[in-house]
């Protein structure tokens, strides 16, 4: 019981102490702290989501070793899942995955390698970009690679089959014809992603037209 509250608070006081980092101290850090120390703190900073803060400490990580699958690793990750910016994440996954380990460590201080996520993430970005096939590869060499306790094989397997629904009804394109059916529900605006209210006495839509 002990060892619990003892873990407790010190998962309270990190968090505490990390809430009060700004983007200037952060900053300040990535130009005075070494590559070691580096690692530390840009690794707690992407364990508690901080990924904006994350990120200006990873870039001076590339700056030390550009090629390094570790550090690629936190950089794709981060643009992918802070900016949804999946185009410019793929080159640095793909370095990512030159060597990757099952007993990756993000706090090591001699890690090389990536995880074996990276496959994954990397499959995600594909997917993304609409090229299915390639993320098919790649969710598939992560559900080799990655241990069978894995959070991600679920969604490995469930992206899979979205990719083939997504290329089977790509291959086969239905018309749609957009019509204004009147006062009664429709303006002269375009209007968007209706919403029916929970009794079902009224609908929503977005109206493209509205300035706030």
């Amino acid at each position: 019981m002990i060892k619990i509250l003892l873990t407790l608070f010190t998962l309270i006081i990190s968090v505490a102490l990390l809430g009060q980092k700004t983007e200037l101290e952060v900053r300040n850090m990535a130009a005075t702290y070494t590559e070691q120390e580096l690692v530390f703190e840009s690794s707690t900073l992407m364990t508690y989501n901080q990924l904006f803060l994350a990120e200006i400490l990873v870039d001076k990580l590339l700056e030390f070793q550009p090629e390094s699958s570790n550090y690629n690793y936190k950089k794709g990750y981060i643009l992918l899942y802070s900016k949804m910016d999946y185009e410019k994440a793929i080159p640095h996954l793909k370095k990512a995955i030159l060597n990757t380990s099952g007993n990756y460590d993000l706090y090591s201080l001699h890690e090389r390698n990536a995880s074996i996520d990276a496959f994954f993430h990397l499959g995600k970005c594909y997917h993304l970009n609409n090229e299915f096939d390639k993320a098919k590869q790649y969710f598939n060499q992560f559900l080799i690679s990655s241990n069978t306790n894995s959070d991600l094989i679920f969604k490995a397997h469930n992206s899979i089959l979205q990719c083939d629904v997504a290329k089977a009804l790509i291959a086969r394109p239905k018309k749609a014809i957009v019509k204004n059916i009147g006062k009664e529900i429709n303006t002269q605006y375009p209007e968007y992603s209706p919403v029916v209210s929970l009794d079902g006495s009224a609908i929503y839509l977005y109206n493209a037209q509205v300035k706030n």
